[in-house]
């Protein structure tokens, strides 16, 4: 079987990984939620709730103290009476063969269907394609400079890279970006625009509630006394997510047994250890739910060595959804959490079922994959902000109307609501999960919000 090179940057993919403290050493095993006192958190935040409307929990982000806050140096850049040039930068191809292909394909579906329909106020877009970094972080750079001040583009869309080298040249020139909060580059600067909101949130002072909150429906609506382990790679974005699981699976009250970043990046060779410790972690017992945040190669050999182990609990992954996986055995009862609707809610979303319309009328031989699917969201998100503001479009006006506060994007049954500035600074506490059963992916949770929890004062 030929698997798709699915989105597997190591930790950046899934709900909530999400840095959460300082320096994020999150390594070995835990009762809660951290070193940090516990709060007292509000039951609700991990029961599925409505899309839009959910609590930020107080966290307020100025974006005039953001990273790249300065005014576009040529507000007019990439702008012409009849079009907005656009051009996007991913990590399509990795000299290790997963990597984020088909996320310019959702972009240049998304804005097809835009083209034909009229454009945006009487522009086109004019989409120049996407660049491939190679997942190789000095290229990264290069290109980003290339699209600058070479391609002149308006806006990066979509912008889903494995590094966040690109930042630098894209905030010396004021340009916006668009895409998937899957690295540091979609944090913390006024031009980056993640429809996810930041994955990767440097402080600790907010966890957001969507992998407590799917893991309660998961494990049937009551947390109290039950385990779970977490297992990452072996870097450093890897450990802030660990951390960041660790504290939110306690804050919803589940002992959390084995929280590692111990899956080398290099790829696992021997998954004993890895799965000895896990099976043992539960005072000699394995825990109950397994949640793995790795690439696709190390989800799968950990995966089918778990279950080789006897482990009979429940296994969640990032990367197992795509329609190519769905007589894939190893992950045969396994799940996935997604940060937006799966295809298989598309029945009552007539957002997805416009997205399959436009695959079917504009890449009819393409899979709909994940990462399709974040760059389709990624151009969807652009273009209702650019909609949004209006014939008099600028650079510098749309980054005021992004940024001045109130700005709120959805699109209803298929992204979940994100507010800006705030989800500059944190995720957007919102998910589902699907389950790989009997050669297809069920719905055990529709996308849902929960809450942003405040971890400190």
């Amino acid at each position: 079987m030929r698997l798709h090179r699915i989105a597997a940057v190591a930790a950046a993919g899934l709900l909530c990984v999400a840095a959460c403290g300082g320096g994020g050493d999150g390594a070995g095993a835990s009762g809660g939620g951290g070193s940090a006192a516990t709060p007292t958190v509000d039951p609700n935040a991990f029961r599925p709730g409505a899309t839009t409307g959910w609590s930020d929990g107080g966290v307020t982000v100025d974006a005039a103290g953001l990273r790249c806050a300065d005014a576009p140096t040529d507000p007019a850049r990439g702008l012409t009476a009849t079009e907005i040039r656009v051009g996007g930068l991913a990590s399509l191809t990795a000299p290790g063969g997963a990597a984020l292909a088909g996320a310019e394909l959702g972009a240049e579906v998304r804005f097809k269907r835009a083209n034909d329909s009229g454009g945006v106020h009487g522009r086109k877009i004019n989409y120049l394609g996407t660049k491939d970094d190679g997942t190789d972080p000095g290229r990264s750079v290069q290109l980003a400079q290339s699209i600058a001040e070479r391609d002149q583009v308006f806006a990066v869309v979509p912008a889903i890279s494995a590094f966040p080298n690109f930042l630098d040249p894209l905030c010396q020139a004021g340009i916006p970006f668009f895409g998937w909060g899957t690295n540091t580059a979609m944090c913390e600067n006024a031009l980056g625009f993640a429809f996810t909101g930041c994955l990767l949130q440097t402080d600790d002072k907010s966890v957001p509630s969507s992998t407590g909150m799917l893991t309660n429906t998961v494990l049937g609506g009551d947390l109290a006394g039950k385990t779970a382990a977490v297992l990452g790679s072996d870097n450093d974005s890897a450990r802030q997510g660990v951390e960041v699981f660790k504290r939110t699976l306690g804050l919803a009250g589940l002992k959390v047994t084995y929280a590692e970043a111990a899956a080398p990046t290099s790829g696992v060779n021997d998954a004993t250890p890895i799965v000895n410790a896990i099976m043992t972690s539960n005072k000699g017992a394995p825990p109950e739910i397994m949640i793995l945040s790795l690439s696709f190669p190390a989800t799968l050999k950990i995966t089918e060595a778990l279950r080789a182990a006897g482990f009979t609990g429940e296994i969640v992954n990032q990367v197992g959804y795509d329609p190519r996986l769905a007589n894939f055995a190893s992950f045969k009862d396994s799940l996935t959490y997604l940060q937006w609707a799966p295809l298989e809610s598309a029945a009552s979303s007539p957002a997805l079922d416009q997205l399959k319309k436009d695959f079917a009328e504009y890449a009819p031989d393409q899979t709909i994959s994940l990462t399709a699917m974040a760059g389709y969201w990624s151009a969807d998100f652009f273009l209702a902000a650019v909609e949004k503001a209006g014939p008099d479009l600028t650079a510098a006006s749309l980054l005021e109307l992004l940024n001045g506060g109130g700005y709120t994007y959805e699109v209803p049954g298929a992204v979940a609501e994100s507010r800006w500035p705030l989800n500059h600074n944190v995720p957007t506490p919102c998910g589902s999960a699907v389950r790989l059963a009997d050669g297809r992916f069920e719905v055990v949770q529709p996308l849902a919000c929960g809450a942003t929890i405040p971890t400190r004062g």
